[in-house]
């Protein structure tokens, strides 16, 4: 993948927008929101295909436990467009991390442009921040 002339505004733009746009599963919950930050930051449309159509919590679980896990999502997408994985110590803004979130749950997310905060749509509303020291996998974009 590549990236985008003037991608570090595009990301910046779309996360200051959406800030307060409220969790839901298939518009914006965690998968959906990363795959709109790669969109900002590549212009590909990543989860094309895999989340279409997902509308509710058991729609998008279903999809989850046919790849695995949140783990497995990020896989697929990172087989599919030749995306690699790097150390987590080498992650930077606009890189997308897997993470650990509180309820011993696991997210995707995009590393900020400040390069020290991950971001990923969470509940009740809008975009959560956790420090680097959360994230579990990070890949190259």
């Amino acid at each position: 993948m590549q990236k985008v002339e003037n991608w570090t505004s595009k990301l910046d733009t779309y996360l200051t927008s959406t800030m307060d746009l409220p969790f839901k599963v298939g518009h914006h919950c965690c998968c959906i929101a990363v795959a709109h930050c790669l969109k900002e930051i590549t212009g590909e449309n990543v989860v094309r295909g895999i989340f279409k159509g997902v509308k509710n919590q058991k729609k998008a679980d279903k999809i989850l436990d046919e790849y695995g896990d949140v783990y497995g999502v990020a896989e697929h997408i990172a087989t599919l467009y030749d995306i690699k994985e790097i150390p987590i110590s080498y992650a930077t803004g606009g890189d997308v991390v897997v993470l650990s979130i509180p309820e011993d749950r696991i997210a995707l997310g995009i590393i900020g442009l400040n390069g020290r905060h991950i971001y990923t749509a969470a509940r009740p509303c809008g975009w959560a921040t956790f420090p680097l020291s959360h994230a579990k996998k990070a890949y190259r974009i």
